[in-house]
């Protein structure tokens, strides 16, 4: 398998572990200096304080959310991924999203990510209950 292609199987096996559940697995994919950016906050924040994000979300939903991956590209140490989320949340309001993510790889271990996402959908929703 080439490099390329081991990264991408590592982030296939973290959108697998966020779909279990399994945050803290998912969370331990990541160098424990990486850092995590997302659009709705605008800030790049430690990965521990990412965990914590994505715990919290789980919270919102009834199950964890499942993603369907599109076009994966992988080049070099960077690994960019097209993704749209299912999910219902807890009041029973279904919430879908589309995704660009960004991510770059070293030694195994994600060392950056960001997210690209429909924040309006985000505020309107998760962060409104």
């Amino acid at each position: 398998m080439t490099p390329q292609e081991l990264n991408k199987d590592l982030v296939r096996r973290f959108f697998n572990m966020l779909e279990k559940g399994q945050v803290d697995d998912a969370i331990a994919l990541f160098a424990a200096t990486a850092t995590f950016w997302s659009p709705s906050t605008r800030t790049e924040i430690p990965i521990a304080q990412f965990g914590a994000a994505l715990q919290w979300v789980n919270g919102k939903l009834m199950e964890p959310m499942r993603y369907q991956l599109g076009e994966m590209t992988a080049e070099e140490d960077r690994v960019c991924v097209l993704a749209e989320s299912m999910a219902t949340m807890v009041d029973g309001t279904p919430y879908n999203n589309l995704y660009h993510f960004y991510f770059e790889i070293s030694d195994g271990y994600i060392t950056r990510g960001r997210e690209y996402s429909d924040t309006a959908l985000i505020w309107r929703t998760l962060r409104a209950s």
